[in-house]
């Protein structure tokens, strides 16, 4: 390798370090996560002079983004996840090795493959260093390892010294007190995990610049060959089952209609979400398989196999449908919660992911789980961008202002996504000292440094102050 890609992989290697530490680990990290991202970007960009690196950067732009928009914390660790994922995925597609036509499954087991080779090239920094050093002159490699004995060597004489002398220990308390305070024992962590952050993105601008990882060949997940008449037969009773189901779906569920052993219908609406909601996705893995062992087999049953995948595609959609309604029942009766709207948004996506499990089915030429893995993202990417503490807390608010119960416990435990719609309940007397409580406790969000600048804390911070005005004048008028 060239030296001047050496020098830029060793001050990538050093800026990700620095800026992983200092922007992505800062206290209530937001708008200093997408510069980081923003910085990552111009870092790929410089190794690897390919200007599609900024739209390959679009998707973890976006999540990063949910750092500086939302103030929600239950997604920051999944998002960091995923987006290293994505940098493994970028790695893979700049080296043009991700091949979707492999089989089903290989391009995700050669993103993984990608996360953990990186480890390959972990000591080669330092060997880098270690050559830049030795190409010192002889003086200046005396000064630096003088330097470097000196620290631990100063370190004990004035650990020592302090306390021998209280004038001493003070002088030294003053000067040095903020880096004895950074090193506390959670500062160390931030080092470390700042360490791993940027040796793993080293080593994924490596293996773009340096491609010599060699993959062996994917091994297909469905190699084993079925017959397709014992497929069919195992579908047929299967279907003839879920045909007895929909017709029950039908006559009780959707038409309502009168119910057998003195069920209610609110009770029996309600049941059995979770489980239809298993059943849509074993149904979406039982066409997968079955397609793909049609591709394979000879013309013989194929045409009746078609037929019944179809059938079954059709009935886990009216399955989906079923479980959007009851879900749709339950919120009515209970408001939204977060595992409610999260659910909705799934259900979603899982119907766009049938719709096309229709054309996968009469003419499998693509790769459906590329398709479901790319439909995942998208999912992801939009949970962490819409404000959906706001969204529950304003359901969960206008049932309250239309005489129904409030879970006024649930709605201040949300983040300050939903401090807009939070601030309403302050016209209600029973529930304003919750409602100050909830700023009061967000409060360490509002004044913090420019990495820590939130559209949402700034809003509360807005409401708040409003609100608190708002209290001292009604106290001077009372």
């Amino acid at each position: 390798m060239k030296t001047e890609k050496k020098y830029l992989l060793l001050c990538a290697l050093i800026i990700t370090f620095l800026g992983f530490l200092y922007l992505v680990l800062a206290d209530n990290a937001s708008i200093s996560v997408p510069v980081f991202a923003l910085i990552q970007a111009v870092l790929f960009y410089l190794l690897t002079k390919n200007k599609e690196i900024f739209y390959l950067f679009i998707p973890i732009f976006l999540l990063s983004l949910s750092f500086f928009t939302s103030a929600n914390w239950l997604w920051r660790l999944p998002t960091i996840i995923v987006i290293a994922i994505l940098y493994s995925f970028i790695a893979l597609l700049l080296n043009n090795r991700l091949d979707f036509k492999i089989s089903l499954f290989g391009f995700i087991k050669r993103t993984l493959f990608q996360m953990f080779s990186v480890l390959n090239y972990v000591t080669l920094p330092f060997s880098w260093f270690a050559e830049i050093f030795a190409k010192r002159s002889t003086t200046a490699r005396k000064i630096i390892i003088a330097l470097i004995i000196s620290v631990p060597v100063l370190f004990v004489l004035i650990s020592m010294l302090t306390q021998i002398d209280l004038i001493f220990s003070g002088l030294v308390d003053k000067t040095f007190g903020w880096l004895i305070d950074a090193l506390n024992a959670f500062s160390i962590i931030k080092v470390n995990i700042s360490i791993l952050t940027s040796f793993y993105i080293f080593g994924i601008l490596y293996s773009i610049v340096n491609p010599e990882v060699k993959y062996k060949p994917d091994i297909q997940l469905f190699n084993i060959k079925a017959d397709m008449l014992m497929i069919n037969i195992v579908l047929g009773l299967t279907l003839v089952v879920y045909t007895i189901f929909i017709f029950i779906q039908f006559k009780y569920l959707f038409a309502k209609g009168s119910l057998p052993f003195d069920l209610n219908y609110a009770e029996y609406a309600r049941r059995g979400f979770f489980e239809l909601l298993f059943l849509t996705a074993v149904n979406l893995g039982v066409i997968v398989f079955a397609t793909y062992q049609r591709i394979h087999a000879d013309n013989k049953n194929c045409l009746v196999n078609t037929i019944m995948l179809n059938y079954l595609c059709t009935i886990t959609i009216v399955l989906l449908t079923s479980s959007f309604y009851r879900m749709m029942l339950y919120s009515d009766d209970f408001g939204l919660t977060r595992l409610r709207l999260y659910v909705f948004g799934f259900l979603v996506f899982e119907l766009i992911g049938l719709i096309i499990t229709y054309f996968y089915i009469n003419k499998p030429k693509f790769n459906i789980i590329a398709v479901y893995t790319g439909l995942s993202l998208i999912y992801f990417i939009l949970l962490v961008l819409i404000p959906t503490d706001r969204i529950i807390a304003r359901n969960q608010i206008d049932r309250f202002m239309q005489g129904k119960e409030l879970e006024i416990e649930y709605v201040v435990s949300l983040s300050l996504d939903a401090a807009p719609e939070i601030a309403r309940l302050t016209c209600h007397p029973t529930y304003t000292e919750a409602v100050y409580q909830y700023f009061i406790n967000h409060y360490d969000y509002y004044d913090k440094s420019w990495r820590a600048y939130n559209l949402s804390a700034q809003q509360a911070k807005k409401i708040y102050q409003e609100l608190k005005c708002r209290g001292e004048k009604n106290d001077q008028s009372s």
